[in-house]
C-alpha cells in the first residue's frame, strides 16, 4: 500500500523504486510460502466426493535430495500432515459423520455455513452478505494451507444408504420443495448442545433458523458440511481482541460455527473434542482458550459443561471505547 505522505521529486524517485521493489518481493515470497505449505499438505488430502467415504489416504513420505544424501520430513511436515489425516466418526439418524480436516472441496460449504452465521449474528451485514461469503472463501483458502500454524476442522455427513435409496424414490414422490421445506423446520430445542452455533470472529453465538440459506440445507445424496471449528497455535495465525489478549503462545479456539438443522445434537461437542484431541496429540498443548460475547448465554453454558472457566473479561466501559465485551475463556487440557 503506497505511504499517504509526500516527498521532494527529486529525493523520492529512487525511494520508490526501492519500495515497490520491495513491495513486489514481499507479495511473491507470500504466494511461494502459500504454494509450499498447499503443496506439503495435498498428498495426505483425500477429496470428498458424492461416493460413501473412503479410508483416509497413507502419508506419503516426501524425501528430498541434498548435498548429504536424502532428507526426510521435519517434525513440522510431520505435524502438518498428521493434521490432514486426522479422522474421527461418529453416527446421527441421518448418516455417518466424518470430522476431519477442511480440504479444498469443501471450502466452498464451509464458507456458507460461517457466512450465514456470520450475518445472522450481525444483521446490518446483511444487505453485503455475497461479499461477506467471497471474503471468507479467501480466508479459508489461506487458512486450509496453514497446518501446523493453524488447522480447520469440518464435520462432514456421509448420508446413509437408507436415505440415499429414499432419495431416489423421492424421484416420482414429493416435488423438490418438499426437501427444502422439511430441512428449514426449526429443530426440536433441548437441554442438551445449546449454543452449538457460533460467528467466524466469537465462537458459540447461535442464529435464528429462518436465517438459513437453501444452498445451505442438507442434501440427502452427497456429503455436507454440518459444523466447522478452526483452532490457531500461532499468534500471527488470528485476530486479537482489545485489551484481553490470550497467551502469545497458546491453543486457540478461533471460531465455531453448526448448521442450524443440526443444532443440540451434539456436534459442537464432538468438534470442540476433536480440537482439543488435536492440540494434545499433534501439537503437545497444555491448555486452550477462547473468548466468548457476554451475549452468547447459551454457548457460555457448552463450554462450561465441557470444562472451560473464565480467565478475565472487558471493563464494563468497553463500549464507550466501541468494544464488544468479551470473556476470556480457558480451559486445562489434562489428557
Amino acid at each position: 500500500m503506497l505511504s499517504q505522505h509526500h516527498t521532494p521529486i527529486h529525493r523520492s524517485a529512487t525511494r520508490r523504486a526501492k519500495a515497490c521493489s520491495h513491495h513486489i518481493h514481499h507479495v511473491l515470497c507470500l504466494s511461494h510460502r502459500s504454494k509450499c505449505l498447499r503443496a506439503k499438505a495435498s498428498p495426505s488430502v483425500c477429496p470428498v466426493s458424492a461416493q460413501p467415504m473412503q479410508r483416509p489416504c497413507a502419508v506419503r513420505t516426501t524425501r528430498r535430495e541434498t548435498g548429504a544424501g536424502v532428507a526426510t520430513f521435519t517434525p513440522e511436515d510431520a505435524k502438518a500432515a498428521r493434521m490432514m489425516n486426522f479422522r474421527q466418526e461418529f453416527s446421527l439418524e441421518e448418516g455417518r459423520v466424518v470430522i476431519q480436516a477442511l480440504t479444498v472441496p469443501l471450502i466452498e460449504q464451509t464458507a456458507e455455513l460461517l457466512a450465514v452465521s456470520f450475518v445472522a449474528t450481525a444483521a446490518h451485514l446483511a444487505p453485503y452478505a455475497s461479499y461477506v461469503r467471497r471474503n471468507i472463501v479467501r480466508y479459508l483458502r489461506e487458512h486450509q494451507a496453514l497446518a501446523p500454524d493453524a488447522m480447520v476442522l469440518v464435520a462432514v455427513l456421509q448420508p446413509s444408504a437408507e436415505r440415499e435409496a429414499a432419495a431416489a424414490g423421492d424421484k416420482d414422490g414429493p416435488g423438490p420443495g418438499s426437501e427444502v421445506a422439511a430441512a428449514a423446520a426449526p429443530p426440536p430445542r433441548g437441554p442438551a448442545d445449546a449454543g452449538e452455533a457460533g460467528p467466524p470472529v466469537s465462537p458459540g453465538a447461535g442464529w435464528p433458523p429462518a436465517a438459513v440459506s437453501p444452498g445451505a440445507l442438507l442434501s440427502r445424496t452427497r456429503p455436507r458440511v454440518i459444523g466447522s471449528a478452526e483452532v490457531s497455535f500461532r499468534r500471527i495465525t488470528r485476530s486479537s481482541q482489545p485489551f484481553l489478549s490470550e497467551p502469545e503462545k497458546c491453543c486457540y479456539m478461533c471460531n465455531m460455527a453448526v448448521s442450524p438443522v443440526f443444532r443440540r445434537r451434539g456436534v459442537a461437542t464432538r468438534l470442540l473434542a476433536a480440537a482439543e484431541q488435536v492440540a494434545v496429540e499433534v501439537m503437545a498443548e497444555s491448555e486452550m482458550y477462547l473468548h466468548l460475547r457476554f451475549v452468547d448465554k447459551e454457548a457460555a453454558a457448552l463450554y462450561e459443561r465441557a470444562g472451560f472457566y473464565q480467565q478475565g473479561e472487558h471493563w464494563p466501559i468497553a463500549p464507550l471505547f466501541g468494544i464488544q465485551r468479551m470473556k476470556l475463556m480457558r480451559k486445562d487440557l489434562g489428557y
